[in-house]
């Protein structure tokens, strides 16, 4: 069983050099298919040792990960006989201030058995190089499908990863040169831009903010609706807990990417919490007057999350900046 391990983890190291942008976004997919495969294989044979040494360390270290394997399977009625797909998502959920530590998602679509139940099996792990701890598996979860209201039954977890992550007080340079290969950039672009609204907002930069929009959106309106955005932030913001990518869209001629990304849990030194959403075309090469942030929503959230159906809160109040989207 520690072969395989092995073998997952080496294929992520080893994939994290592409040679061209359709392997780097290809890996992801074949990454995430092949954690699906390894994850119906253990719910296939019942073999609760091996799927529990595809959990990370952190999850082990703080969750009886056995127990909760053996709930899952009593909760299979029958046993495992075929699956009709593993989809994957391009969506990251990140709980570090970086690109590879992150959380993707793979799902194991009608998972049948021979006693005619169907389940969902969602998987999120941490494929990230920086801490090993982290690598592997964080959440499985089963949903039955054949039954109206059907339970969920769950391994590990997420939400003890979000810890506060400081908002930093310098903008981030976005470099020219990520615009040769934007497809491979993606990672840097969205950082940075997500970075520099949350650096604007909390210096109140509205010069900074506007020039941050595409040259075709700009004028007094935008000037307007930047300044209504900043008097909904109280006091100084301090911390975020996660962030999750946005839509992406790149052309293989990679003239054209576009994309965005949601910060959690913004806190700031009056208490209060905040959500912020962007959208951005980070390069069109054909356009360059269309190139810049699209649309930023901030939001007055309650502080009570909601992690179980995703990372939102309820909303108390909210402005967009809109140019153009």
């Amino acid at each position: 069983m520690k072969k395989r391990l092995l073998l997952i983890v080496l294929t992520i190291v080893i994939s994290g050099c592409s040679f061209n942008d359709h392997a780097f976004i290809g890996r992801f997919y074949k990454e995430q298919q092949m954690i699906g495969q390894s994850v119906y294989k253990t719910l296939v044979s019942r073999d609760s040792q091996a799927l529990e040494i595809l959990f990370c360390n952190k999850i082990k270290d703080t969750h009886d990960i056995l127990s909760q394997i053996e709930q899952v399977f009593e909760f299979i009625n029958g046993n495992v006989v075929f699956h009709e797909g593993i989809s994957v998502s391009t969506h990251s959920y990140h709980f570090q201030n970086s690109d590879t530590d992150l959380i993707r998602r793979s799902s194991i679509e009608n998972l049948r058995t021979d006693t005619d139940n169907i389940y969902r099996v969602v998987i999120h792990y941490n494929p990230g190089f920086s801490d090993s701890d982290y690598i592997g598996l964080h959440r499985i979860s089963v949903t039955q499908q054949n039954v109206k209201d059907g339970e969920t039954f769950q391994i590990g977890d997420l939400q003890c990863f979000y810890e506060p992550i400081e908002i930093i007080s310098e903008y981030v340079q976005i470099e020219e040169s990520w615009r040769d290969r934007p497809l491979l950039n993606q990672g840097q672009y969205r950082g940075a831009v997500a970075t520099n609204i949350l650096v604007a907002l909390n210096n109140r930069d509205t010069d900074a903010l506007y020039n941050m929009f595409a040259p075709d959106w700009r004028g007094d309106k935008l000037f307007s609706e930047i300044n209504t955005a900043l008097d909904l932030i109280n006091g100084n913001l301090l911390t975020y807990s996660s962030m999750k990518a946005g839509s992406r869209s790149g052309h293989s001629t990679n003239t054209y990417l576009h994309g965005g990304r949601e910060i959690y849990d913004i806190i700031s030194d009056t208490g209060e919490m905040y959500e912020v959403i962007y959208h951005s075309s980070f390069v069109n090469k054909n356009n360059l007057s269309e190139e810049g942030v699209n649309y930023i929503i901030v939001r007055l959230v309650n502080p009570i999350a909601c992690y179980e159906d995703g990372f939102g809160h309820d909303v108390f109040d909210e402005v967009t900046i809109i140019g153009n989207y």
